[in-house]
């Protein structure tokens, strides 16, 4: 997907404020977020161990006999590479009873590590912060949800790759109807094979960018960044320049129009101001560049 040349970031009138003021934007841990099903995925794994085991060593087979070409990529798939060039040569029988063997082992090894493993994925996520942003700015349960009822606004960022955007590095949110799994059989399948490793970078990935279904309207894009240490959120700092734009809610005070206005052409005087008004024939938000 390609990425926006812009993002959205939908806010209460006082976070902006306090936003263009401190000229910093807040990335969130997971436990600040107001979905609990956000950044989790499945703990359970899910295959038939007996056909698993099967497959597994009809595969290893076809490596050792030459049927199928494959690249190692752990222990097991360097030691099939190994003793298929030996010159004494295995029977079919003896082979798939030795290598059944070991496939179950290991396999047994892997569901008694199981907890370790989820507990060690836990961890690395808790100094987690995502900075979370949309691709539109013109959703109304966005704007009821976010911009506390239409009262408050919604900032532009720009991605301009001579400031360094960190949103140049954003990601799409994947929406789906059930979690990401830990373990599926087409995983531990390749991995008792010896084509891969566990790979915990996509796991990990994948419970940042995955969400229910339900939330899809959101667009939404997300920047994740790995702190040091488990904090409820960083106010991090951002170049001012790369806030381009500022929509207003159709119901927000004369007051804080006020005041987001002067402070924005005082950070930016290039920034772009829109009023948002309600269509009269949609359910739909129209927009107006007033400066």
């Amino acid at each position: 997907m390609a990425r926006p040349d812009h993002f959205f970031k939908y806010v209460s009138a006082e976070r902006a404020k306090q936003i263009i003021r401190d000229r910093t934007l807040r990335w969130s841990a997971p436990v600040r977020f107001n979905d609990p099903f956000d950044l989790q995925f499945d703990m359970h794994v899910e295959y038939d161990r007996n056909q698993l085991i099967e497959d597994a060593t009809a595969e290893t087979w076809a490596f050792y006999s030459g049927e199928k070409e494959f690249v190692p990529a752990n222990p097991l798939g360097h030691l099939i590479k190994e003793i298929s060039a030996l010159p004494q040569r295995l029977s079919k029988a003896d082979f798939v009873e030795t290598m059944r063997g070991g496939i179950a082992e290991s396999l047994a090894a892997q569901e008694e590590n199981l907890p370790k493993v989820q507990a060690g994925l836990r961890e690395q996520l808790s100094p987690v912060r995502v900075l979370c942003l949309s691709e539109t700015p013109s959703n109304i349960l966005m704007w009821s949800h976010y911009a506390l009822n239409h009262t408050g606004a919604v900032l532009r960022l720009s991605c301009i790759e001579a400031l360094d955007s960190p949103w140049g590095a954003a990601q799409p949110v994947q929406y789906r109807k059930d979690m990401p799994l830990l373990f599926d059989h087409a995983g531990l399948f390749s991995f008792l094979t010896g084509q891969s490793v566990i790979d915990k970078t996509r796991i990990l990935d994948e419970s940042v960018t995955v969400k229910a279904i339900d939330w899809e309207y959101e667009k939404e894009w997300r920047v994740v960044y790995h702190g040091d240490a488990p904090l409820e959120y960083d106010d991090a700092p951002f170049n001012i320049s790369q806030l381009t734009g500022i929509y207003f809610g159709c119901k927000t005070s004369d007051n804080d129009w006020g005041e987001i206005f002067e402070l924005a052409q005082h950070a930016n005087p290039d920034i772009e101001i829109f009023a948002g008004l309600k269509s009269d024939r949609k359910f739909s938000i129209d927009f107006e560049r007033i400066a």
